[in-house]
């Protein structure tokens, strides 16, 4: 996101430049350098070189280089964290760099207070500012002697007290800094923009008759100083020099243009097209001075104009650190988008798109799921995705909504200038939360969970279920039709050959699910006749109907306990004569025919057992799953129990 200008923290400023400067000195700590590779040595000392060059993106991969021979390498992690605040405006990763850096704390070239300090200013810029004081202790609380002669340590700790609203604490911060660096313009420059929205106290006023008497030799430092003193320097006449002198200069900032309208130096116009023309990306702020300057009606008509043709962005900075949170992208005074980065960490958290200037797309980040929204007519929501960052984390869920049934705006939008006189519009984010997967269920008209091709789809009625369809690898496997909310039979193509061979029943009372199943039967050649079928119970019942005339030839019955009671019908007519009972560990406790023993006669395979006369031996011929067979011309049964299997001869 593009920063306004005049930042407190920005690197554009002269503050930066006196930042870069102090980073990248070189200060040996050979008491705390730890033994190095020549290798290493030598590539920190050219990632060094690089980065004093401006070779942020060489810097980086050097530093790389060197933490792939040491992770630990604090000088390597502190430039690396630099440069990728350089690079790609980061704050997360350079943060945790920062912190390993000096946990580590083998510097060579660079030094443990310099991390500090960065690391600091990145938490002052998150609004973190109790973590950053904890960083800067004050005088008997660890304050060091390096601290003392520290103009950044100064610096952060008035920004931080600033942050929490302790104007009194930050002034004697930028007074300690202005008697101890009388020559460094930042302890000026801040000051001059935060007491300009402060109430001026005595001891403000005082400081600022310091800083004024100063203000020529700062402004060889910051030439911008002058500028940002105007509200406190008394003199007409000095304030229409101080003007002068910094549009004398050339490449002046916004508030030069803004001061000369203010002082009559130029009109209307030629305030409109000077602020138009300083940058693509324009400050809100600057926009709403500029405005409200405007003394003729001609002024006021060529600005609506402006803005009316307006293609660029303007950014906000609702909070006024100098680190704008939002973004609007204009293209013909046409939203294009907007983007939020709320904690101001260079990462966007949000991003509203527009199609023909009103919003199309909401993207937003909500901890481990990013939800998007895609509106119809803004703020109606046809439809509501969330996607989890990891397949791990869960399903992707993707909501349908009917128009109306869902309404969310993530923004306000108002005329501007006015309604009046309105050229374009400006986005305001809204205190709205996002919406919830409960709240979506109730409100949705269908949902599809899943990843990739595979998953289900719910037809849905103010949350209530009316059919769930499942799908694996794009293809129709099962569907489940509802009534009253409630699940009836399922039919599902569990072998993929396109045809529903299976049906299973649910619970009446529960949510429709595999553990809350009640029956299912399986036609494995769709004749209609089921060959196979499972009961919840009690007690859980197994059944099998081998040759398909639609009686069971074999049941399975789950006791208490831990027993198995089988029984089967010895001549396939559906009378079961035949029983076996087992333990829990499968041992035989009982075999019998018509309520009468059966002999057990030992197959050469050590796995099967005969039921009465043996005419021939198996072997290594054990078939691998049950039903009937023939061998030697002969027609045999076969069932298995636990590890166990037994065969009878069919006669």
């Amino acid at each position: 996101m593009p920063r306004a200008r005049g930042t407190l923290l920005g690197w554009t400023s002269p503050l930066g430049l006196t930042l870069l400067a102090a980073f990248l000195s070189f200060w040996p700590l050979a008491l705390a350098a730890q033994p190095r590779s020549p290798e290493s040595l030598s590539m920190m000392s050219a990632a060094a070189t690089r980065a004093g060059l401006g070779d942020w993106a060489g810097a980086e991969d050097l530093a790389k280089r060197v933490l792939a021979l040491d992770d630990r390498d604090s000088d390597a992690l502190y430039l690396s964290a630099l440069a990728a605040m350089r690079l790609r405006d980061e704050v997360g990763p350079p943060l945790e760099a920062l912190e390993l850096a000096r946990a580590s704390d083998t510097f060579r070239y660079y030094s443990s207070q310099a991390a500090r300090d960065l690391q600091a200013g990145l938490l002052v810029r998150l609004r973190r500012f109790e973590s950053a004081l904890r960083l800067l202790p004050g005088p008997g609380a660890g304050q060091s002697s390096a601290d003392i002669l520290d103009p950044e340590y100064r610096r952060l700790r008035a920004l931080a007290y600033l942050g929490e609203g302790q104007t009194r604490l930050a002034l004697g911060e930028l007074e300690a800094g202005s008697q101890r660096f009388p020559g460094d313009p930042v302890f000026a420059r801040i000051f001059f923009r935060a007491w300009a929205r402060n109430p001026a106290s005595e001891e403000a006023l005082g400081l600022a008759r310091t800083f004024l008497a100063r203000l020529s030799s700062l402004a060889a430092a910051d030439p911008d100083l002058p500028v940002l003193a105007l509200p406190f320097i008394l003199d007409p006449g000095k304030r229409r020099d101080a003007i002068l002198a910094r549009r004398a200069l050339g490449s002046f900032p916004v508030s030069a243009s803004l001061g000369a309208l203010q002082y009559g130096i130029i009109g209307d116009k030629a305030a409109i097209a000077e602020v138009f023309a300083s940058s693509a990306s324009l400050a809100y702020a600057d926009l709403e001075a500029l405005h409200s300057l405007l003394g003729s009606a001609e002024g006021r008509k060529e600005y609506a104009l402006r803005l009316g043709s307006f293609s660029g962005s303007i950014v906000f900075d609702r909070d006024g650190d100098g680190w704008p949170e939002e973004e609007a992208l204009y293209r013909s005074a046409r939203l294009e988008a907007w983007t939020l980065d709320a904690d101001q960490d260079g990462q966007v958290e949000a991003r509203l798109s527009f199609a023909d200037g009103l919003p199309s797309d909401f993207r937003v980040g909500l901890g481990d799921t990013e939800a998007l929204y895609h509106y119809g007519s803004y703020p109606a929501v046809l439809g509501l995705s969330l996607h989890p960052l990891s397949p791990a984390l869960g399903m992707t869920e993707v909501y349908s909504f009917g128009p109306g049934s869902l309404l969310y705006a993530p923004i306000s939008m108002s005329p501007y200038p006015s309604a009046a006189e309105a050229s374009l519009f400006l986005p305001a984010p809204s205190p709205a939360a996002p919406t919830s997967s409960r709240a979506a269920t109730v409100l949705a008209l269908g949902l599809r969970r899943g990843q990739g091709k595979e998953g289900e789809y719910l037809s849905l009625d103010r949350g209530i279920p009316l059919r769930r369809e499942s799908f694996l690898e794009g293809r129709l496997v099962a569907s489940l039709d509802y009534s009253g909310g409630r699940p009836g039979v399922e039919k599902a193509d569990t072998d993929l050959d396109g045809r529903f061979e299976t049906e299973r029943a649910y619970l009446a009372d529960s949510p429709a699910g595999p553990q809350d199943i009640l029956w299912s039967r399986v036609d494995t050649d769709g004749d209609g006749l089921f060959e196979y079928q499972e009961e919840r119970g009690p007690p859980p019942r197994k059944s099998w109907d081998f040759n398909q005339d639609g009686r069971p030839d074999a049941i399975e019955l789950s006791l208490p306990g831990g027993q198995v009671r089988r029984e089967f019908s010895s001549r396939l007519d559906g009378r079961l004569d035949e029983v076996l009972l087992l333990d829990a560990q499968g041992r035989i406790l009982g075999l019998t025919r018509d309520s009468r023993p059966i002999a057990l006669v030992q197959d050469s395979n050590p796995r099967l057992r005969w039921l009465g006369r043996k005419p021939f031996d198996l072997g290594s011929n054990l078939p691998a799953s049950e039903g009937i067979y023939y061998h030697m011309g002969l027609r045999y049964r076969l069932v298995f129990a636990g590890a166990s299997a037994f065969a009878e001869l069919i006669e």
